[in-house]
């Protein structure tokens, strides 16, 4: 048993396990920031894991989330304004796809170990109702990356900050370069 725990102590402790929460108000970047992490990561061979949530726009409109397996570029339709769903009293406009939510954790459990880890976002639906990605509070926890990007609305930061003690607050206006060079390697 106790060699065991020291191997999973060494594989540990090859990863820093950085969680950076990246915070911001409706439409300040949050996606945009996330997205050109992922597209630069890739350019470096960078590994990476984890979600990103896509908006989808008619017009000016946003009408639907797709969900994005940074892993193997697949997609799952997340939430819609239209059809049918599970609906939340804090996003009352917003009907969710609870295939979504299995297919997400999935991807999240399989997403580590990893060089960078992207979580877009966990929200009401996790903090509040125990709902969506929850697989990626166990990921966040348990560790096995060397950065983990996580996007939380600014009113739930102080809950994220009571998980995730050391996490360090990022603002979509700053440059994801920064943060790339602090990976292993880079």
């Amino acid at each position: 048993m106790g060699a065991l725990l020291f191997i999973w102590k060494m594989e540990r402790a090859e990863f820093k396990n950085r969680i950076y929460l990246l915070s911001g108000s409706f439409h300040s970047g949050k996606t945009t920031f996330c997205l050109k992490l992922y597209l630069d990561a890739q350019k470096r061979k960078i590994k990476i894991s984890g979600l990103l949530s896509l908006p989808v726009f008619e017009g000016s409109q946003k009408v639907a989330i797709i969900s994005l397996n940074l892993q193997r570029a697949e997609s799952m339709l997340l939430a819609s304004r239209r059809g049918e769903g599970i609906e939340f009293p804090e996003l009352p406009s917003w009907k969710f796809n609870p295939e979504a939510f299995f297919w997400g954790n999935m991807v999240l459990e399989r997403s580590v170990p990893t060089e960078l880890l992207i979580i877009d976002e966990l929200g009401p639906l996790e903090f509040i109702y125990k709902e969506g990605w929850t697989y990626a509070f166990q990921v966040l926890l348990k560790g096995g990356f060397e950065s983990a990007v996580v996007v939380v609305r600014p009113e739930l930061v102080p809950q994220a900050q009571k998980i995730w003690h050391n996490s360090i607050l990022l603002d979509p206006s700053q440059s994801p370069d920064l943060l790339l060079r602090n990976l292993r390697g880079n």
